[in-house]
């Protein structure tokens, strides 16, 4: 049976001197694995046709006990160049990419997923990458995970917390704040977050598209602090290292401190 749906390159490997292995997150059937053979050759018709971060119109016959398929055709829609041109973009679209990789199982059906992957490396490539978007896309993704962190209310005894002067307790293993008065509970797994971070995650929790967070600043410490809580929030809710995660907040760090709001 041959499939065709629309896709995202999100990783590639060789396999021989001239074939590939190619990870695809596609928008009908989720994170599919396909095999491109003779894709090097000199004269072969998938050259300059997929590379990371291509979305393609993907087509691909289908084995049911076998999650390795073989591409039959692939052109692209999207060829995203800037993020050949920009390091930093680059670094923020790799992590979006193995971020996706490693929680959406195979043949497991996420169109919200593909559409926020989709809008975050059009974003990037278009205004380049700053840390609201990279913040804004974690959260949304942890949202259609069903593991957003609940920054509002304490999670012990449901009151809403104010954005006030004092910070506040996140415990990770819950998902969600605690309140000056039940702070005090054995959770083993905790940071405290600042009201300026965590004004800043509300904000961006709110927002449905990249466009509403691009002129969203946030200055180093701010970034340091968000980023760690980020880290330590889905390293245990996902159970899974991120080191793409440090290696691109490392090196977008490296901008100046007028770029690290909107690009």
């Amino acid at each position: 049976m041959i499939d065709k749906t629309e896709a995202i390159v999100l990783k590639w490997h060789p396999v021989t001197n001239t074939s590939r292995i190619v990870s695809w997150f596609t928008r009908d059937h989720g994170r599919v694995t396909t095999m491109i053979k003779g894709s090097q050759r000199p004269n072969s018709l998938f050259l300059g046709q997929y590379d990371l971060f291509y979305t393609c119109e993907l087509l691909y016959y289908t084995r049911e006990r076998n999650d390795l398929h073989h591409t039959r055709e692939c052109s692209p829609l999207k060829l995203r160049g800037n993020l050949r041109n920009d390091w930093r973009a680059a670094a923020a679209a790799s992590f979006f990419a193995d971020i996706v990789l490693r929680v959406c199982p195979p043949r497991a059906s996420h169109p919200d997923i593909y559409d926020l992957l989709d809008q975050a490396l059009d974003e990037i490539n278009q205004h380049g990458a700053n840390f609201a978007i990279f913040f804004w896309f974690e959260l949304r993704l942890l949202q259609f995970l069903g593991h957003a962190p609940q920054l509002a209310h304490c999670i012990d005894c449901r009151e809403a917390q104010a954005l006030q002067v004092k910070p506040i307790v996140l415990a990770y293993e819950r998902g969600a704040i605690l309140c000056p008065r039940c702070m005090e509970s054995d959770y083993s797994h905790t940071g405290i977050l600042t009201p300026a971070a965590r004004a800043i995650m509300l904000n961006l929790e709110k927002c449905q598209a990249p466009e509403e967070v691009r002129n969203t600043r946030t200055d180093p410490e701010q970034a340091k602090e968000i980023a760690a809580h980020m880290s330590h929030f889905m390293e245990y809710h996902m159970e899974t290292s991120l080191r793409s995660q440090h290696i691109a907040i490392d090196i977008m760090m490296r901008q100046t401190p007028h770029s690290l709001g909107a690009a």
